[in-house]
C-alpha cells in the first residue's frame, strides 16, 4: 500500500540589503555611491512525497 502526500509551508523572514548589477556607481571625483536594494526574505516551500511499504518475507 502506498500514499502520496503534499504540503506547503510558509517562512516568515527578515529583510534583506544587497547590492545588484548597476547599484554601485563609481564618481567622476573618485568616490564611490553605494545603492542598496532591500527585499523581503519570506518563502513558501511546496513538497511532494511518495511513500510505500516494502513487503517482508515472513518464511524465514
Amino acid at each position: 500500500m502506498g500514499a502520496l502526500n503534499l504540503g506547503a509551508k510558509y517562512h516568515y523572514g527578515a529583510e534583506a540589503t544587497y547590492l545588484g548589477e548597476g547599484d554601485i556607481t563609481d564618481n567622476p571625483d573618485g568616490t564611490i555611491t553605494l545603492s542598496p536594494r532591500r527585499s523581503k526574505t519570506d518563502l513558501v516551500l511546496w513538497q511532494l512525497g511518495v511513500s510505500f511499504a516494502i513487503p517482508r518475507n515472513s518464511r524465514r
